[in-house]
């Protein structure tokens, strides 16, 4: 496969990458999410599933650190051979195709729904498959740089939803652990699902200047995913009752219909407009993941017509899908599955790393 020169990611990048694929849809619904499990202590939650990350996080770039040029998906036939290494690479093809498709048909229906009701569903997903399209052809290094400039833009839109604190009940947090610890730790495996993206230092790794820096960066992604879904948790709670954020579907954009700007209306409008394009950068780091999966698997000496027909197969697989609530709740759910499975596997993975090395070692001695 034809791919940019390596080593040309910074450290910025790299982290801007991994944690702007991490804040996704998941963001606009996580309070009602954790919050049907944990209740008002759905932020301890987030804490615990934050430092679960962080764990499979290292275990990742300690894989990596055994092949620092190599990506995922030239470790799998070393580790697993020919044949069953393929599979694996065809089933994380299919993992980052199907969290690109899922992310993006949310991300549309929000915005046929809140902006462009009138909008014809296959001309949207044309639309923001363009630039989708044109950043995944040009590679890493592309992306990496459009993260940064997301970062830039939108660093803002946290910060924004703090105008809703002066209608807060700050008591609404107490007593803690009023009903035990058991609804918590059952709430943590709702986390877990919105620290995806974490997985994308598989592909990221072998690109980074300063590989030594890696697992700073991915922590400090990891770290600045749990301060906004923390943000979001606390503001969620002390605002609205456990029936209201369970009534809410996006329970983070009724966050801000209270607040009110003498030369704005329809707050939510604007938020969503940027919000847009994070959403993107959750779509294009895991659409390239799955093209350099299927791109290792059919041998091609250059991928952009197999770049073409995934584009292509997704948006015309909108004019057979009805956009609906229950659909996109539906596909969340089995993303989050996916990402169980892909949680165990990177525990796999790191095992069969560890028995190599140690078998390696023993018989070089």
């Amino acid at each position: 496969m034809q791919m940019p020169e390596k080593g040309q990611l910074s450290l910025s990048q790299f982290t801007f990458t991994i944690y702007k694929t991490q804040i996704g849809i998941a963001v606009l619904s996580i309070p009602r999410e954790v919050g049907k499990f944990a209740g008002r202590d759905s932020w301890i939650s987030i804490l615990i599933g934050w430092l679960i990350t962080m764990v499979f996080s290292l275990l990742i770039i300690n894989i990596m650190k055994k092949h620092p040029d190599k990506t995922l998906f030239d470790i799998l036939p070393i580790y697993f051979g020919k044949w069953l290494g393929g599979a694996f690479t065809f089933l994380w093809a299919v993992y980052g195709l199907y969290a690109a498709f899922s992310t993006l048909y949310a991300t549309l229906f929000l915005i046929q729904v809140w902006i462009l009701p009138n909008t014809s569903t296959f001309l949207l997903f044309v639309l923001f498959l363009i630039p989708v399209y044109m950043l995944c052809r040009h590679g890493i290094i592309a992306i990496g740089h459009y993260s940064d400039f997301v970062y830039l833009i939108c660093s803002w839109m946290p910060m924004l939803l703090l105008f809703s604190v002066h209608h807060a009940y700050w008591l609404n947090l107490l007593p803690i652990a009023v009903e035990g610890w058991l609804p918590i730790i059952t709430g943590v495996q709702s986390t877990l699902t919105p620290f995806l993206g974490f997985e994308m230092a598989f592909v990221l790794y072998p690109y980074l200047q300063e590989k030594k820096k890696a697992t700073k960066g991915i922590l400090i992604a990891c770290t600045m995913s749990m301060l906004v879904y923390l943000l979001v948790i606390i503001l969620a709670n002390i605002i609205f009752s456990d029936r209201e954020i369970q009534t809410w579907i996006w329970p983070t954009l009724a966050l801000l219909k209270p607040i009110q700007f003498a030369f704005l209306e329809r707050l939510e409008i604007l938020f969503l407009s940027f919000y847009t394009i994070i959403q993107l950068m959750t779509v294009i780091p895991y659409l390239y993941l799955a093209l350099r999966g299927l791109t290792q698997l059919t041998r091609k000496s250059t991928y952009h017509p197999l770049l073409l027909f995934m584009v292509a197969a997704i948006a015309i697989s909108s004019l057979f899908l009805d956009m609906t609530n229950e659909r996109i709740e539906q596909f969340q759910d089995w993303l989050s599955h996916a990402g169980l499975i892909m949680f165990g596997f990177i525990a796999f993975l790191w095992a069969v790393s560890q028995l190599r090395h140690l078998i390696q070692r023993r018989r070089a001695m």
